[in-house]
């Protein structure tokens, strides 16, 4: 028992230090490196959807706090679904677009994501 413990780690030890070397060469020669990402600042225009069902009194706010958080202008597409406030008019008195969606039948901010997106 003692042979097939030794062989094994032996074998488990060269595969330890044979992976490092096997990745590095495959980096270096044939060139396999991961995918670089792109920083936002690099992004040309970041769109947001923001759904909202009879949200008037957080509207201004989540536009607000989104424009804040952006340190270029990002485009804002506010998405009113079946609203029985004034969601739509607050929302448009800022720079955000705004999409306004009636339908009885589907309701959700799911389902208004997804008209947004067709």
């Amino acid at each position: 028992m003692t042979k097939d413990y030794a062989a094994f780690s032996r074998v488990y030890l060269f595969g330890i230090c044979l992976t490092p070397i096997i990745y590095l060469f495959l980096i270096s020669v044939a060139g396999i490196r991961s995918p670089q990402k792109k920083s936002v600042s690099e992004v040309e225009q970041i769109g947001v959807l923001v759904p909202a069902h009879n949200e008037k009194l957080s509207i201004v706010r989540t536009i607000e706090s989104l424009q804040n958080a952006a340190d270029d202008d990002i485009d804002i597409n506010v998405i009113t679904d079946n609203c029985s406030d004034n969601t739509a008019e607050l929302a448009q008195q800022t720079s955000a677009n705004v999409l306004e969606r009636y339908n009885l039948d589907v309701r959700g901010k799911g389902a208004a994501l997804q008209w947004a997106m067709q």
